[in-house]
């Protein structure tokens, strides 16, 4: 939406705001005050419109008048930090919303009570805010005060509460601890089951998680096993062509690549390209996963042509979708360094791995064990070359 009707749009709303108070007061009834109000109201306005930093403005000028009229525990100023809680975390400053989003939690289960679906979703937005800044174990204390108020609320076998088992098995996979995150991920799976069937979409959900859990520790005959039930779930939910049926594909794959069976998940990542690309595009991030894939595998097979082919193809959609300094790209140009030394065109090789190291050095840090491999791989193609 350009700035003219946006402009308008504000006043639209100002002057509608207006009307409701004079309607309000000529009728007695108690309103903020004119000014708070369309603070508010024009702050919501700039939300809706993403123009989140105008919203922020609004609403903290809000909340000086609302705590200057009310105090700090009255509902309205509850709100106020609960909206600007929302505009920062649309302006993805994480630290900032946390702080809005407390201040908001401590006045609603006053207002509420800790149960309440309000506390509950201000709780939520406060998760994924630590998440954002790879702080699980904040987040973890904060799902573990949501799954206590739905248990006692639902009691274990409810879909809210298999929810909350899963989001801590996921903390906890990300902390690496996965012996906890397999024990969430069973619970939230025992729940799914006896709140719905075995057969369904749900618990294809859990299937795949724990599937992960067992990837991640290395036991990919495990993991098969569990993608293989997700897999059959998901088939026999949505058919064939539906994206979770992909991504049972995906997950397929790269097991049975890590176990060396190359040809095998050729297949699997040719039939997930096929209907991704059908749902959504070539340009589509999973698309490009299993380009890198293919191209890995053809590597393993010592087919250096067909793998190059499909790691530039991987390599420019990623760069198309994330750019230059994200790890996704990362891994393409250190495979594609890796095939391209194979195939003795080290200048160019050695371009690729230096384009990965930098990105690695930057997010991962240089005792990370892809950026001291990379690293390694830059020393010996610079000693050849010499």
């Amino acid at each position: 939406m350009n700035t003219s009707i946006a402009t308008r749009l504000v006043n639209i709303i100002s002057i509608y705001i207006t009307l409701i108070i004079l309607f309000a007061t000529s009728y007695g009834i108690a309103v903020a005050s004119d000014n708070t109000l369309k603070l508010s109201e024009t702050g919501k306005a700039h939300y809706e419109l993403k123009n989140y930093q105008e919203a922020v403005k609004a609403y903290e000028q809000a909340l000086k008048n609302d705590l200057s009229a009310h105090g700090k525990g009255h509902i309205t100023v509850m709100r106020d930090y609960k909206n600007l809680g929302e505009a920062w975390l649309a302006l993805e400053n994480y630290n900032k919303a946390i702080e809005n989003y407390d201040n908001a939690l401590n006045s609603a289960i006053k207002i509420y009570g800790a149960s309440s679906p309000v506390v509950k979703t201000i709780r939520k937005n406060i998760v994924n805010s630590w998440q954002a800044l790879d702080q699980y174990q904040s987040a973890i204390s904060v799902l573990e005060d949501i799954l206590e108020e739905d248990l006692h609320k639902f009691g274990r076998n409810h879909p809210e509460v298999a929810e909350d088992w899963n989001a801590l098995g996921y903390a906890w996979e990300k902390l690496e601890n996965y012996n906890k995150a397999t024990e969430y991920y069973e619970y939230a799976l025992d729940s799914n089951i006896k709140s719905y069937h075995r057969d369904h979409p749900e618990v294809a959900k859990r299937w795949a998680s724990i599937g992960s859990v067992w990837a991640l520790t290395g036991n990919h005959i495990k993991a098969i096993e569990y993608y293989e039930k997700a897999l059959k779930i998901n088939e026999k939910s949505f058919g064939v062509t539906h994206p979770r049926v992909a991504k049972s594909w995906i997950q397929l794959g790269i097991s049975w690549y890590e176990l060396g069976h190359y040809s095998k998940a050729i297949s699997f990542f040719e039939k997930a390209n096929k209907s991704n690309i059908s749902n959504f595009g070539i340009e589509y991030p999973d698309v490009a996963e299993s380009w890198r894939y293919i191209g890995l595998a053809n590597f393993r097979l010592k087919d250096y042509t067909l793998a190059q082919e499909y790691l530039e193809k991987a390599l420019k959609s990623d760069l198309e979708n994330f750019g230059t300094e994200h790890l996704t790209t990362a891994k393409d140009w250190e495979a594609l360094g890796r095939v391209l030394e194979a195939q003795e065109k080290l200048p160019e090789s050695l371009d690729s791995f230096e384009k990965a190291y930098q990105v690695y050095e930057v997010n991962l840090g240089s005792k990370n064990i892809n950026t001291i491999n990379v690293g390694e791989r830059i020393d010996f193609i610079k000693s050849k070359l010499r």
